[in-house]
This record gives structure tokens, C-alpha cells and sequence, in this order.
């Protein structure tokens, strides 16, 4: 009999999890023509509990140790799919957050609409992100896939969950991809790398962890950036988009029959013709200009002449500062830059944004978002130098790209954020 659907399940030290995983994926497949692959890179006791449900269920092991780890959770992924021998894959993680009886609603939405892949989603109407663990948890996914947005998927919205863990895609999409994950967002690597033609979403709420741990940590989020990055570098750009076709998550045709576009392609078109990031970056060069000169006339230039005299020290709230002018200068050069930019931002940069906020707050939040940045640059150089060994102007390169980026993030998407597009 021809497998319909095989279930890939990467698994790391989950032995508590895996019985009751596939009973319940057991229930929730009845009557199908499925497989279970756990592909297994533990150090407890987890291949024997697999191997003691083969008898009982369609489950297959494949057991990962050494090199042959390469690539993490999202490398062990490719691996089971390469084995596969559904005509759907299904993948979902063994901790029991992702629900096995919404498989045949991914299935079903896959056959009815031809799709070539479908996402589950925590945000879309109907989902839930409530099993991440904590509000950190949660900010931290949420930026996660903003991060995803901007770098490789741009501002569009229609792909709720890139980042999700969860969802079914054709053999024949993967079979013989070239996938080179590393991390864990083996999703995000099929929707760049292999850019389906037509994708879907269906809500589900995240579950709670029931037992085990967690395998989220600073080291993953590092992954993860790494693999942005990877995939910004390595996925080669279209050189030419056809003139006419629409966007449609579904995958289809526009209604001069033309061929759609798909979302990576219709976004890439719509960046090509964007000068808004290099428009920033002149106005924060200009930002700095400015308080360089206001730096130099507070501090050097005798046209202030009734400012306190160099080296006066002055203690304010308990706190002595030794050179009181140099402290006026440097207050002086950031609130100058920090106008400096706003006016041209307001006035130029971001001209075509129809959803500012009101002008007021607008102000407000700029300033506090223009302090956050050096916060963020120096919080860098504090962790990775001396905890990471990286050089001290390595890592204060790092920190300032890093504040300047979400700096202009926070711009573009919150401060002079656009007007949606009509679907």
C-alpha cells in the first residue's frame, strides 16, 4: 500500500514523551496509510523507547550520533524526509505542544487546495502562542519573526508563523531540495530555499510542555541569527520578475491568467525600487556630523564663553562629574543628532508612510528609541568580550550594526510604519 503521510519527528532526550506522542498520533491517524520517523539525537534512554513502540505501531528509528548530528533539529528534519516515503511529510516536535489531531486538517487543507505546503500557525485568528514559556519567550519569538520578516520575507504580513515548527509539506517539494538548515527553523529554510508555489496557514494554540526541557537558549538564538543570515547570503535573487501576476498565499493565478508571483519573489520586486534604507542610513551619517559639530562648539569653541570652564566638576544627585562642560557637551551633541534626525526622517525619509503615529508621540517615542540604540551597542561589547572572548572592536562593530538595525526596524515598522496592502 502506497503511504499517504509520514510523520517526521525529530527527537533529543523526550524518552517521557514519545509513548504518549504516538498514541496520540495513533488516534488521530486512524484509518490512514502513515508512518512515524523519529530521527533521534539523544544521550538518555529515548531510542529504546522508540524501539519498544515498533512492534505495536508503523514507527522507524533513525538514530543520529557523532558527525552525522550536523545541521541540529533542523538538520535531523532533512534527514527523516530524505527517508520518507509518504506523499505528504508532516513535521512537528515530540514534546507534545504541537497537537497531533489537527494533522488531518493540515492534510485536508493540502489536498483541497493544492497546496505545496501548509503552515500551522500560532497567530493566526484562532491560534495561540500560550505555551511558550513566559512573556520573554513570547517577545522573543515575536522578534524572531520580525527578524525573519525584514531580512528575508519583507514587511508582508500574509505568512503569520514562518518560524513555525510545525507543518506539512509534498515529498515531491523536498525529495531532492538542497536544504542546508542549521538551528531549528527547517520551515523558514523550505519557504526561502525552495520558495513553494503555493502555501497556506491553518491556526492551532501552542500547548504547554508537559514534561522535559526546553531546548531554547542564547546558543539556538545565535544559530538562528546565523542562519538569517546564511540564507540572505546564499538564496540567489531573481534577476527578472514577470510584469504582471499578483500576490496569493494560496498560489493563485491573476485574472489575466498570467502566472503569480510568489510571496519571496513579490517582495524582492517591491525592495529593488526602495530607497528608504539607504535614505536612513544618509540621515544617521548626517546624525553624526551634527554632534560632532555641537560637540566641538559646547566643549572647544570660545563662542560659549559663559559655559562652565573645562575640568569643573559639579556632583549632582550624589554623583560627581569631573569635567561638567564635557558633560554639557555631550547631552548637547546627542539631543542635537537625535533633532537632526527626526527632521529628516519626518520630512524625507519616510515621506511615503501613510500610518505615522500622531506627532507628538511620534517625538516621544523617537528619543526614547535613538537612546535604546546605544544601550543595545554597549550591552553587546559588555557580553562578548569578556564573556566570549570576540576582540573589543570586533564587538563594538557588532553592537553599533546591531543598534543601528533595530534601531531601524523600531523606524520603519512602529514610528513611520506603511499602510497595509489590500489582499
Amino acid at each position: 500500500m502506497t503511504l499517504l503521510l509520514s510523520v517526521v519527528i525529530p527527537t533529543k532526550n523526550e524518552q517521557e514523551n514519545v509513548a504518549p506522542l504516538v498514541e496520540r498520533l495513533h488516534a488521530a491517524l486512524r484509518g490512514l496509510p502513515y508512518e512515524i520517523v523519529f530521527v533521534d539525537d539523544s544521550d538518555d534512554e529515548t531510542p529504546q523507547a522508540i524501539r519498544g513502540l515498533a512492534g505495536s505501531y508503523p514507527v522507524r528509528l533513525i538514530a543520529r550520533s557523532g558527525k552525522e548530528r550536523s545541521g541540529g533539529l533542523a538538520g535531523a528534519v532533512v534527514e527523516g524526509m530524505k527517508r520518507s516515503e509518504g506523499e505528504y511529510i508532516c513535521v512537528l516536535d515530540a514534546d507534545l505542544q504541537h497537537p497531533p489531531d489537527q494533522i488531518q486538517g493540515l492534510l485536508i487543507k493540502a489536498r483541497e487546495g493544492e497546496a505545496d505546503m501548509v503552515i500551522a500557525s500560532r497567530y493566526r485568528q484562532g491560534g495561540s502562542p500560550e505555551g511558550l514559556d513566559g512573556w520573554r519567550r513570547n517577545a522573543i519569538s515575536r522578534a524572531c519573526k520580525w527578524l525573519a520578516h525584514v531580512l528575508l520575507l519583507g514587511a508582508d504580513r500574509r505568512l503569520s508563523d514562518p518560524l513555525s515548527g510545525f507543518f506539512l509539506v509534498r515529498r515531491s517539494l523536498v525529495a531532492s531540495s538542497n536544504l542546508r538548515p542549521i538551528g531549528y527553523k527547517i520551515g523558514l529554510e523550505i519557504l526561502v530555499r525552495l520558495q513553494p508555489r503555493q502555501v497556506a496557514e491553518m491556526p492551532y494554540e501552542f500547548a504547554v510542555r508537559q514534561s522535559g526541557r526546553s531546548k531554547a537558549s542564547l546558543r539556538e538564538g545565535a544559530v538562528f541569527l546565523a542562519h538569517l543570515l546564511r540564507l540572505r547570503r546564499e538564496v540567489p535573487r531573481p534577476r527578472s520578475l514577470p510584469q504582471s501576476g499578483s500576490l496569493a498565499v494560496e498560489g493563485k493565478q491573476g485574472s489575466d491568467g498570467a502566472a503569480t508571483l510568489s510571496l519571496r519573489e513579490y517582495v524582492i520586486a517591491k525592495l529593488k525600487g526602495s530607497t528608504t534604507f539607504v535614505k536612513f542610513a544618509i540621515v544617521g551619517s548626517l546624525g553624526y556630523l551634527v554632534n560632532q559639530f555641537f560637540l566641538f562648539l559646547v566643549y572647544d569653541s570660545p563662542v560659549l564663553w559663559f559655559l562652565p570652564a573645562k575640568g569643573t566638576s559639579v556632583t549632582i544627585l550624589f554623583v560627581t562629574y569631573t569635567d561638567v562642560r564635557l558633560l554639557i557637551a555631550i547631552v548637547a551633541g546627542v539631543e542635537a543628532a537625535i533633532l537632526s534626525n527626526f527632521f529628516w526622517h519626518n520630512i524625507w525619509t519616510f515621506t511615503d508612510r501613510t500610518e505615522r503615529l500622531p506627532m507628538p508621540l511620534r517625538f516621544v517615542t523617537f528619543h526614547l528609541t535613538s537612546i535604546g540604540s546605544p544601550i543595545i551597542s554597549g550591552t553587546t561589547v559588555a557580553i562578548l568580550a569578556p564573556r566570549f572572548g570576540v576582540n573589543v572592536y570586533l564587538a563594538n562593530s557588532l553592537g553599533i550594526a546591531l543598534g543601528m538595525f533595530c534601531n531601524w526596524v523600531w523606524n520603519a515598522q512602529v514610528i513611520w510604519r506603511k499602510g497595509k496592502e489590500p489582499l
